[in-house]
């Protein structure tokens, strides 16, 4: 096999973007407005040949309440007659490299395969939930709120009302301005009719963006693509201004965590589950996730002995140190603990607790306590993980498409 992994080369981004079209079955033609950044492709070449590719995009996530530096990683694909030789392995752990040298915490994929993702650290972390509702369910809050519409262009500028909801939820994505540029482009070049609503209350204010779905007993269902809200009040609001909708819409989808959808309504088991995706994250570099990540206000450390056999410098004996909030992985100790970096991924995000991987022997130990085990499930506890990005539309032969 001749393989030259690096940069997507000049004049090739049109042959990329037939490249992930070929891996997922898409024959949509080339658009060079909505064609990806050159600089976010790594791609692997035979020679002159594009063979595979893989989209790095900056974005991390929100964890315990503060942003977590990471990529996510999108549209990995093998040109079909050259699968089977080991080529997205390879790209994956060129990847990592990448990621590794420019500073990154962590990264966070939508599986096509696990299998894969698994053999390079990566391990599932969390859920990407479909809620769906009849729009009559919406409650109407007696708010005083100005209401408006905004555009694509306005978008960076409403990140307090969105960062005010993303860090009470682990899991949403921590937003740069690669990202928000990103959903500019999304809504502006989006494929249905997008509709942008900005609130105003007394104190703060809020905005969610929609697009228009087809409907099989109305005119349109509607689909939230984005919404934040600085406040109880400014959500509430948010909510009567999508009731506005009620005379054309049947349903409303939203990606959004229990609790802000449950804010929206006056009946919140009336929101149903309709399609589940999960999502996998690999810790790139331990001590700075570690370093990064929101703690409950404990005095708490755990030896642990991490196995790594991409990334050696996680590898090894360490410290898990907690003092009040802030956390910090020294090297040495006694690893009581041992696991993989995998497992590892699943306790960091609250996907599940010490306990339970524990009970499945991904976390093991000769000479550990109870005790410290309930200081690790405590450590990462929260409610589960999820990502509240959505496209504005479905994808090929109408399954959900994940955000990235």
């Amino acid at each position: 096999m001749s393989l030259s992994l690096g940069p997507l080369r000049e004049g090739d981004l049109e042959a990329n973007h037939h490249l992930v079209g070929a891996a997922f079955g898409s024959s949509r033609a080339f658009d060079p407005e909505r064609a990806l950044p050159p600089d976010q492709v790594l791609a692997g070449y035979d020679e002159r040949e594009l063979v595979a590719t893989a989209t790095l995009i900056p974005g991390g996530q929100w964890f315990g309440g503060r942003p977590i530096d990471g990529v996510a990683v999108s549209a990995v694909g093998v040109a079909p007659h050259r699968r089977g030789e080991g080529i997205s392995k390879a790209l994956m752990v060129e990847a990592l490299r990448l990621m590794h040298e420019r500073g990154v915490a962590l990264s966070t994929l939508f599986p096509t395969t696990a299998s894969l993702y698994r053999s390079v650290g990566y391990e599932m972390a969390g859920d990407y939930v479909k809620r769906t509702i009849p729009l009559t369910d919406l409650a109407t809050a007696n708010i005083d709120a100005d209401v408006e519409s905004f555009t694509a262009d306005d978008l960076q500028s409403l990140a307090p009302a969105y960062d005010a909801l993303a860090r009470l939820s682990s899991g949403s994505v921590a937003r740069g301005e690669d990202w928000w540029e990103r959903r500019r482009g999304r809504t502006e070049h989006a494929d249905v009719r997008v509709f942008l609503v900005r609130v105003q209350v007394a104190d703060g204010f809020g905005y969610v963006v929609m697009g228009a779905q087809p409907s099989e007993r109305s005119f349109m269902d509607l689909r939230i693509d984005d919404l934040g809200a600085e406040n109880g009040a400014a959500l509430r609001a948010l909510g009567t201004a999508i009731t506005r909708f009620g005379t054309v819409t049947g349903t409303v989808t939203a990606f959004q965590p229990p609790w802000v959808l449950e804010t929206l309504t006056d009946h919140g088991q009336r929101w149903k589950a309709r399609e589940s995706i999960p999502w996998m994250v690999r810790l790139v570099d331990l001590a700075k996730a570690i370093e990064q990540r929101g703690w409950p206000p404990v005095t708490a450390t755990v030896a642990l002995h991490v196995s790594d056999s991409t990334l050696s410098h996680n590898d090894g004996r360490f410290e898990l140190q907690v003092v009040d909030g802030k956390g910090a992985l020294a090297p040495g100790g006694p690893g009581t603990w041992r696991v993989d970096i995998r497992s590892l991924a699943s306790w960091f995000t609250g996907w599940r607790s010490a306990s339970q991987l524990a009970s499945l022997g991904l976390f093991t130990s000769e000479s550990g306590t109870a005790h410290e085990l309930r200081v690790l499930d405590t450590l990462a506890a929260g409610p589960p993980p999820l990502i509240p990005e959505s496209t504005l539309s479905v994808g090929p032969f109408g399954r959900e498409t994940p955000p990235f």
